[in-house]
């Protein structure tokens, strides 16, 4: 029979093991020794000696020298440091603009034109024997293909009962950028290019439809909070500029695409609270920019992969309430950027490590248990 006491005689019973890492030494905190850990752009923590160390950076600034002593001391808003650092932002063909740490294109050069809408390929298009009529008819049929995907997400979500529908419902509409149709936002107006999808809290009821992965320029797609059901779609994967995918609160089902480990650029996923099935896939490692997982309240299986334990950018996973099985990860105290981790609530077995319940002045790791599951402390 397996022990379920600890050494002080209090039980042990556990039914999922939740528990938080908690970040200290936040800029501006007092260290142990006296002196003030704060450093310029940065959430830092007291370090070992009588240094600070630089858990993360604010947004669009970035410790490229690293040298603790200055903080995170470049923005990544420049052509040589476009969201991240020493990442040049130069495209073909193009004169090009860093833009919230997205490399985009201002102007194309003479004879070369953006005929895909993608700005990762600048300006792709040779047309240099093309007349200024045949040229502005490119740009009235990308667009127009831009507008079919967006009325195939308006018909297969019950567009006309939306609460907002701005734009959607209006049949003459040639230009989903001029003006802006509810929930859209362009990189410029008139022939612009689609860059966020947010229809959040809209009362759309259907599937998503493939053509989703159709609007290969979009770097945010917010669904949340509607009455979306049916799979997430493979072609999902498709868009290779995307940062954030929220699908969370839903009633998709099916299991978590694999496509999904193609989004290299992705930061944030949440498909929390859906009926989502499988597993958790291996192939996450590949996101090395995803810094939160969020997915609990679902009915996937299996173990947490230990591929997850590579993925050194990433500061949040949630995956309570399914139904996961194994044992508390010890890779854990591996990972620089955790802040936040939550299994509770599913069907863990085995040992608890002992690196949980340790605190010092870096790191606290808080421990609540609840039954049924019996584990032991690990030596």
């Amino acid at each position: 029979r397996t022990d379920t006491s600890s050494p002080m005689g209090t039980p042990l019973l556990a039914r999922g093991v939740f528990f938080l890492l908690c970040f200290f030494g936040v800029s501006g905190t007092l260290c142990p020794g006296g002196y003030s850990c704060s450093r310029p752009n940065a959430l830092t923590q007291c370090g070992n000696d009588i240094g600070c160390e630089i858990i993360s950076c604010s947004n669009m600034w970035g410790d490229c020298n690293h040298w603790e002593k200055d903080g995170c001391e470049q923005q990544l808003t420049s052509i040589s440091h476009c969201g991240m650092c020493h990442k040049e932002c130069k495209l073909p063909h193009a004169i090009s603009s860093c833009s919230l740490g997205m490399c985009m294109i201002e102007a194309c050069d003479e004879g070369w034109s953006d005929c895909d809408g993608l700005p990762s390929n600048g300006c792709e298009c040779p047309v240099a024997h093309q007349d200024a009529s045949s040229r502005r008819s490119s740009v009235v049929s990308r667009s127009g293909t831009v507008l079919d995907h967006l009325h195939a997400i308006y018909d297969a979500t019950g567009g006309p009962n939306w609460i907002n529908q701005r734009g959607w419902s209006n049949a003459s509409a040639t230009d989903p950028c001029d003006p802006p149709f509810w929930g859209i936002i362009c990189l410029g107006s008139a022939g612009g290019t689609l860059q966020k999808l947010d229809l959040r809290d809209n009362h759309l009821n259907g599937t998503i439809p493939s053509d989703i992965g159709l609007l290969v320029s979009l770097t945010f797609l917010g669904l949340s909070r509607n009455h979306l059901h049916g799979t997430i779609p493979d072609t999902v994967g498709d868009l290779p500029l995307l940062e954030e995918l929220f699908l969370d609160a839903n009633d998709l089902n099916g299991t978590i695409p694999e496509a999904i480990c193609k989004l290299t650029s992705l930061l944030d996923l949440k498909i929390f609270e859906n009926l989502l099935t499988g597993t958790i896939h291996s192939c996450l490692q590949q996101l090395t920019s995803l810094h939160t997982y969020h997915a609990w309240e679902n009915f996937v299986t299996g173990e947490l992969p230990p591929a997850l334990g590579n993925m050194t950018s990433l500061r949040r996973i949630n995956v309570r309430n399914n139904l996961l099985s194994g044992t508390i990860p010890h890779w854990l105290p591996s990972m620089p950027q955790l802040i936040e981790f939550n299994i509770g609530g599913n069907v863990l077995t085995g040992t608890i490590p002992t690196f949980i319940g340790i605190s010092s002045s870096a790191i606290n790791l808080p421990l609540m248990l609840h039954p049924p599951i019996h584990s032991t402390i690990s030596d």
